[in-house]
């Protein structure tokens, strides 16, 4: 849409006029007589004031799951307890409902090429945008667009884009299909403050089936329900906005992590890996190793660089064993690097007697305590043990697993780093109940293998903590019927959705207040939607219909507030 507010001077010619001036001069020389006039004129011609233009304009690409085609070549649902690459939750309010969640078999870019369904520009109609030179030359308004050749026509993975059809239009949607769509924007010439938002048109019951009627979480009585009677599928899509970086998929903010180092440092701790070749390793000190291996690399997440904090990483040591029951936490949560691998050196020299039940539930226990009090969102807790670790008594090994058992349902992941444990024993086994991975590290031909495998360990639970990124913003996450009814979309009535925050400061576009939307930038707003996998019988047949907009101001002399539409006096 366009608002011409804004004006720009053109001047295109300038002459400065001056009065005419005259100097007569008279001489006498061979009989003749001379006389000369001075002269200069400027003058301001074809004066002239344009305004200013303010045009937004938009394109898109469409995305659709709904579980078949190519998409099941890049993608399918854990197994096995396995981590999800993607997760769209399940509302907290709705205890039946589960997450969609995915593995990627292939890359998550291959994935969401194969749900691509349309775009505009798409001349080859493969649901793929196409590049787009320049947005303001090669754009049009969206009452144009929707009905253009340049947008995706026909089938594309299994879906069918007819021209003039709304942008979202699905017709057999079902618990566990998701879908999204990226709206770039553009803004010509001008800055200018944006809003976003929608409007519900149509929310109806639509065709009634049996199972729907019959459903306990359907609001009307088989007496009360028909097609035009309220619908509850707008109550249960799920939906998040955010600020993208035009890929089509959310990347949330990679948050920071918190460790915590529990060695044991009963006796056998102190014994060597033994190796073919005579130059054997201390457990402990291979412990030590691996365990400064990562402080040194939690340092570098935050900024990838060693400066000597762990800002993003706050780390804790402890030592456990002697069988009495009791954690000595050497530090805890601290952000200073050198502090933490000062006290990883000093931890293990000094071992003790044995290790029983109470050591290690004490350990895990006083672990627990001080990750929770650590604010950041990973937390990971990494014991370093020897095989003899395993109580005799099986009650005793309960007690072990219920401590366990409680540090993992308080979000900490527990990694096990297990020297001398035989593969398949008794003792890995209750190290793989206790831990959620197990890392062994074994005696070996030669000092050099030994070394190997440290090496790997470390790399390898160094590889799980991810850099920490800031992500991408989330501007909303919800059902779709809050969505519009807490950002309605209706500028004719002054209802103009989300105000969003622009690239800009304000003053930078003649403005003030919040941030502005520099011009011939692209811009983009991610859209994403989601039914949770449910029974979700109440919602079949159901009908909802419903827009999305942006409202665009010029940035220059207004304030983000929207316009002014009081009379003003005088």
């Amino acid at each position: 849409m366009t608002n011409d507010d804004s004006a720009a001077l053109n001047i295109s010619r300038r002459k400065t006029l001056a009065a005419l001036g005259t100097i007569g001069v008279a001489s006498a020389g061979a009989g003749l007589g001379t006389s000369a006039y001075f002269s200069d004129q400027e003058t301001f011609t074809n004066n002239r004031l344009t305004a200013g233009t303010l045009d937004m304009v938009v394109d898109w690409e469409e995305h659709y799951s709904d579980w078949t085609g190519d998409e099941i070549e890049y993608a399918r649902m854990p197994q096995g307890g396995e981590e999800p690459d993607y997760v769209l939750p399940a509302p907290d309010n709705n205890p039946n409902a589960e997450d969609i969640e995915l593995v990627f078999t292939g890359t998550q870019e291959e994935f969401w090429d194969a749900t691509a369904v349309e775009a505009y520009p798409d001349a080859d109609n493969d649901g793929l945008q196409d590049p787009i030179e320049v947005p303001c030359d090669d754009l049009g308004s969206l009452d144009d667009v929707l009905s253009s050749d340049d947008r995706t026509e026909g089938e594309v993975n299994g879906q069918t884009t007819n021209p003039g059809d709304p942008l979202i239009s699905l017709q057999d949607v079902k618990p566990g299909d998701f879908g999204e769509v990226t709206l770039s924007f553009h803004l010509c010439e001008n800055p200018g403050f944006v809003w976003f938002g929608g409007d519900l048109v149509r929310h109806v019951d639509g065709e009634n089936t049996e199972p729907e009627i019959d459903d306990p979480d359907e609001q009307q009585s088989a007496a009360e329900i028909g097609p035009e009677t309220e619908g509850e599928l707008a109550d249960q899509i799920q939906i998040r906005a955010w600020y993208d970086d035009c890929d089509n998929i959310y990347e949330p903010e990679t948050p920071a992590a918190c460790a915590y180092h529990l060695f044991d440092t009963s006796g056998t701790m102190e014994q060597n890996l033994n190796t073919g070749d005579g130059d054997a390793r201390d457990k402990e000190d291979v412990a030590a190793n691996i365990a400064g291996q990562v402080t040194e690399y939690l340092d570098t997440i935050d900024d990838g660089g060693d400066d000597g904090t762990l800002a993003a990483a706050p780390s804790s040591v402890a030592e456990m064993g002697g069988n009495d029951g009791g954690t000595n936490q050497r530090i805890g949560n601290s952000t200073v690097e050198q502090a933490v691998l000062d006290e990883i050196d000093v931890t293990p020299d000094t071992s003790t007697g044995g290790i029983n039940a109470a050591d290690l539930i004490d350990g895990l226990e006083t672990a627990q305590s001080t990750l929770e009090a650590c604010e950041n969102e990973n937390k990971v807790l990494l014991v370093y043990t020897n095989g003899d670790s395993r109580p005799g008594d099986e009650a005793d090994r309960q007690d072990v697993y219920d401590a366990a058992a409680a540090a993992k349902a308080a979000g900490i992941i527990i990694k096990v780093v297990a020297f001398d444990v035989d593969a398949g024993s008794n003792a890995e086994n209750f190290l793989e109940t206790v831990g959620d991975e197990v890392y062994l590290v074994q005696s070996a031909g030669s000092a050099g293998d030994v070394d190997s495998q440290r090496d790997d360990v470390a790399s390898a639970i160094n590889a799980q903590f991810d850099d920490v990124t800031a992500g991408e913003e989330l501007l909303y996450e919800g059902t779709l019927l809050d969505f519009l009814e807490s950002n309605p979309f209706d500028p004719d009535n002054n209802q103009l959705g989300y105000p969003l925050d622009g690239d800009i400061p304000a003053e930078e576009g003649g403005g003030m207040g919040r941030n502005c939307f520099s011009a011939t930038t692209t811009h983009c707003i991610g859209f994403e939607w989601w039914l949770p996998i449910d029974h979700g019988n109440e919602v079949q047949g159901d009908i909802v219909e419903f827009d999305l907009g942006f409202y665009t101001e010029q940035c220059r002399h207004n304030d983000g507030e929207g316009m002014n539409s009081e009379t003003v006096n005088g």
